[in-house]
């Protein structure tokens, strides 16, 4: 997703996403070490996807 999807997201889907895409990251995590993920760049992606929400949330709190 992009910043500007994000964006267009209430503060509780924020937090629900990032919890998601953090079990997401630890199940990809897994996989590398059992030799299954073949696109390690997805772990990347992951990251800058949290990242990004976090930014989002702390924007919000600084805002208000």
């Amino acid at each position: 997703m992009t910043m500007i999807d994000f964006r267009k997201l209430t503060n509780q889907e924020l937090i629900e996403k990032c919890d998601q895409i953090t079990v997401d990251l630890l199940d990809k995590r897994l996989l590398i070490l059992n030799n299954s993920l073949k696109d390690t760049s997805v772990l990347g992606k992951l990251k800058k996807d949290t990242a990004r929400i976090r930014t989002i949330i702390n924007e919000r709190k600084s805002n208000e």
